[in-house]
Order: structure tokens, then sequence, then C-alpha cells
């Protein structure tokens, strides 16, 4: 977690990942490093799209749509 009024300031760290590699297409390529590692997140039309890269070859979103009534 970054303080919003300071990007340098980590205030918390995750213990564990929250990404890992589950679909045939990240795990397994040719030869390739079996990882994932989030690179960017958006909130976009009441969702937020985490892009991640995978295998070493593959780009994908992550999508998480919250519950509840839609952002103002």
């Amino acid at each position: 977690m970054i303080d919003g009024n300071d990007m340098t300031n980590v205030l918390k760290h995750l213990t564990r990942p929250f990404t890992y590699p589950k679909l045939d297409r990240e795990v397994r390529e040719f030869g390739s490093v079996c990882a994932t590692v989030a690179n960017g997140v958006v909130y976009f039309q009441d969702q937020w799209l985490l892009y991640y890269g995978a295998a070493d070859k593959r780009i994908g979103p992550a999508i998480c749509r919250p519950e509840g009534p839609p952002r103002k």
C-alpha cells in the first residue's frame, strides 16, 4: 500500500503474492519462466483492470468487479 499523499512512502507490504500462473498459456510456454508480474492497474467503467505479464511472452488483464453501487 502506497501513501496517497507521498508516493515514495510505502505503508504496507503483502506477505504473499496475489498473482500466480494458473492458465496453461501462463504456465507452459516453451522454456519460459513460470511467473506472473503485475504491470499496472486502472479503474475503468466500474471495474479494476490489473494488467500483468506471464511466462515471459504473454500480457493479460485480471478483472475485478466490485460489488455495490457504481462509483461516481
